[in-house]
């Protein structure tokens, strides 16, 4: 871009010399000077060689641009995704903790089935392609949580007050505060990528 200002710049100073002298003199110059064709030809590829480079300069400049937006957009894309996984782990986990506390041996099985599908989301995500490696181990922690829940859960004999439920419920509780550590790391990695994204924006 500076190289296009700088011929900006140097058209309006001759148009303004032109002004200034008075046109008839330039032109009676030119017809007179015989040097004049090879200072228009140097002049004009100089220009030429200016402009092509400021416009490869520009494009460049914008192509790395749209890599860079487009990169931020899959980021964010990735984290609200698992974010959304996170909020189901801990429904899950709340839900697990009313079976065990109001004694819904009932709905042990849903529980179970419902703590699996969400393992199986959980499975299937590209934990290579996770944006910051501490959310990689946060929600592999998870899963193995949800795991020890599950195993809680087909234990469970019906009683909420003998010792091996009561060892459940502090189990969910600090299970539950790391699907909270998990989203709250997600929902900073998401805050962080928005300014990126924000600040590349044209």
């Amino acid at each position: 871009m500076n190289g296009l200002r700088m011929l900006a710049a140097w058209t309006v100073a001759a148009a303004a010399i032109a002004m200034w002298v008075g046109w008839p003199d330039v032109t009676a110059w030119m017809t007179t000077n015989q040097a004049l064709a090879a200072w228009v030809q140097a002049v004009g590829a100089i220009a030429a060689i200016v402009g092509a480079a400021a416009v490869a300069t520009s494009q460049a400049a914008s192509g790395r641009r749209e890599a860079a937006e487009r990169r931020l957009e899959n980021e964010l894309a990735k984290l609200q995704a698992i974010k959304q996984i996170i909020r189901r782990i801990v429904i899950e986990l709340n839900h697990a903790k009313v079976v065990i506390e109001d004694n819904r041996t009932d709905l042990l099985d849903a529980a179970v089935e419902r703590i699996e599908q969400v393992r199986g989301a959980i499975s299937r995500l590209p934990v290579f392609e996770f944006p910051t490696p501490e959310l990689v181990f946060l929600l592999l922690r998870t899963d193995r949580d949800l795991y020890l829940v599950t195993q809680t859960l087909q234990r469970f004999q019906g009683n909420p007050s003998d010792r091996h439920s009561r060892q459940a419920l502090v189990s969910i509780a600090r299970h539950k505060g790391n699907a909270r550590e998990a989203r709250d790391h997600c929902e900073v990695a998401i805050s962080n990528a928005e300014k990126r994204h924000a600040a590349i924006l044209p």
